[in-house]
C-alpha cells in the first residue's frame, strides 16, 4: 500500500510522515532525487543540502548559495525548468518507483500535488496497482499553496485512474492529538 499526503506546507503532512514510518511504514519523498542533483550543481555536501531543504529556519530564505533562491524555492527550479522539461514529468516518480520497488512494507510519501497533477506518480502507481495506492488530501487552517507548485489532487482526476481519495482536517490542538487523530482516521479507511 502506498499512502500521499497531498497538502500545502505546514499542513502536518511530515509529521505524519515521521509518525507512520515509527509504526513501521517506509517514508520517502519525491523530492529526494533532487537533493542529489542540487548538492551537484551547487558544490554543497548533500546533508548540508538536505538539512537546508527540511529546516524551518532556512528552507524560506534566500541563500547566495542557492542563486539567492530559497532552498525550496531551488528544489521547484531545479524540477519544474531543468528535469521535467528535458525528462518528462514523471521523472521523480520514475526515480521513486525504482527506489521503493523492493520495499516489503506500506510506504507514505509526505509530497505529492505537483501542479495538481497524478502524472508524476504513475510508474509508482503502475508498480503498485491503483487498489494499492491512496492519496490524503490534508487541510489545515492558514495553511495554502501560495507560491508553491503543490496544489489539492482533485477526486474526480483521481477517480480517472481508479485512485481513492480522502480528505484529513489537521485542527488539532497538539501533536499527540493529531497523530491520535490520524490514527483513528486510518483505521476508518483503510
Amino acid at each position: 500500500m502506498v499512502i500521499v499526503l497531498n497538502g500545502p506546507p505546514l499542513s502536518g503532512k511530515d509529521t505524519l510522515a515521521e509518525y507512520l514510518s515509527l509504526q513501521g511504514y517506509h517514508h520517502d519523498c519525491l523530492k529526494n532525487s533532487l537533493y542529489g542533483i542540487m548538492s551537484v550543481i551547487t558544490g554543497i555536501e548533500l546533508e548540508k543540502v538536505i538539512f537546508y531543504c527540511t529546516n524551518r529556519e532556512y528552507k524560506e530564505k534566500p541563500m547566495p548559495e542557492f542563486a539567492n533562491k530559497s532552498p525550496r524555492q531551488y528544489l521547484i527550479h531545479i524540477s519544474e525548468d531543468v528535469l521535467k522539461p528535458l525528462h518528462g514529468k514523471d521523472i521523480l516518480g520514475a526515480k521513486l518507483a525504482k527506489r521503493v520497488k523492493n520495499v516489503d512494507s506500506d510506504i507514505i510519501l509526505s509530497d505529492g500535488g505537483y501542479g495538481a497533477s497524478i502524472e508524476e506518480l504513475l510508474p509508482v502507481v503502475q508498480l503498485v496497482g491503483h487498489n494499492n495506492f491512496i492519496v490524503i488530501r490534508v487541510h489545515r487552517e492558514g495553511c495554502t499553496f501560495k507560491g508553491d507548485t503543490r496544489a489539492y489532487l482533485p477526486s474526480e482526476y483521481l477517480d480517472c485512474y481508479g485512485i481513492k481519495s480522502y480528505d484529513f482536517n489537521n485542527n488539532y490542538s497538539s501533536i499527540k492529538h493529531l497523530l491520535v487523530g490520524f490514527e483513528e482516521f486510518l483505521e476508518e479507511i483503510l
